[in-house]
Parts: C-alpha cells; sequence; structure tokens
C-alpha cells in the first residue's frame, strides 16, 4: 500500500475503471480506495448536495466511484459444444453460465438449483454473438463445466450478455 503523497498518485494514475454504470465508475476495492486518496490530496474530494428525501432524511448521497469484487463479476464455467448445421458444417460454440452462486458451489457437487441458464456464445463472421440461453441440469452443470474464461475473454462476452438479458435487466455494465 502506498504511504507517501507522491506514492498515491503515481499508483493512482494506474487505476483503470472495469466499467461505468449511470456514469459512476467500476472498480476493484484496492483501485477506489487508490482513486479516492488521489482526489482527497488533489482537493477533487467534493461531496456536493446529497439528494434529501421530502421527511429530510437523506435519499442518496453523491459518489463517483463504486467498488465491487472483481472475482464476483467475472466468475464463470463453460463448456464448447461442436453441433453441424443444415449444411453439414461443424461450428463451435461456448455455453457460458455467469451465476455466481452455481461456480462457487460446484465444486461441492451440489447446488443451488436443478436448472441453470448457460448463454450460447458463437461466432457470425468476425463477431461474437449470444445466439441464445439455454438451461442446463445441475448434473450437466457439475459434470462437464470445468473450464473458465480469463478476464479478457469476459470483456469481450459479459457486455454481449448484458444485451442479451437487457429486457430483464434496464441497468447495464459497460464494459
Amino acid at each position: 500500500m502506498a504511504t507517501t503523497i507522491k506514492e498515491i498518485l503515481d499508483a493512482a494514475e494506474n487505476v483503470k475503471p472495469i466499467g461505468e454504470v449511470n456514469g459512476v465508475k467500476i472498480m476493484s476495492f484496492h483501485d477506489q480506495n487508490v482513486a479516492a486518496q488521489a482526489d482527497l490530496i488533489n482537493g477533487e474530494a467534493d461531496p456536493g448536495f446529497a439528494q434529501m428525501n421530502p421527511d429530510g432524511s437523506i435519499a442518496r448521497s453523491n459518489y463517483k466511484y463504486s467498488a465491487i469484487n472483481v472475482d464476483a463479476l467475472y466468475e464463470n464455467r463453460f463448456r464448447k459444444v461442436v453441433e453441424k448445421d443444415a449444411a453439414g458444417e461443424t461450428k463451435e460454440k461456448l455455453q457460458v453460465v455467469v451465476d455466481y452462486r452455481a461456480c462457487k458451489e460446484q465444486k461441492n457437487g451440489r447446488i443451488y438449483s436443478k436448472t441453470i441458464p448457460a448463454f450460447v456464445v458463437c461466432r457470425k463472421g468476425k463477431k461474437l454473438v449470444v445466439e441464445n440461453t439455454v438451461l442446463i441440469t445441475d448434473d450437466e452443470f457439475i459434470m462437464d463445466f470445468k473450464s473458465k474464461l480469463n478476464m479478457d475473454a469476459m470483456n469481450e462476452i459479459l457486455p454481449l450478455i448484458q444485451n442479451a438479458v437487457s429486457d430483464v435487466s434496464p441497468v447495464g455494465l459497460n464494459i
């Protein structure tokens, strides 16, 4: 952890937000602390005026950053599925599960639900697309979904998944 002002400001230059939700930068807890320290040093920490309820209580305080557990955001399991189309060509697809709880419970051999949604991701031309969503059984998930996509791959796939479920979730994560 940085201790001098110079170290804090140098560390703050390397802070990169993971994404943005409604104009608020999303960061890891460590990066959010570094950015907040730099704001204090630079005199940019302006709390402004909080939004008030009619009864005088605080409805919402102002904030510039929001911190999340990055591991929870990028937790996933996937499997490759090879299918033949009508023309007889083989097409490789990924079935990706982003259910954090299911991924964490997988190692126990038992998960909280009998079915889990998996997003089917494939290439159409040069672009990745979420083709559809399938329900997989808990046994299928435990036995077949052993691999995990890295952070770079998830940065590419998460916005696609978010767009696929945008009618369910009005607030999106822009990565």
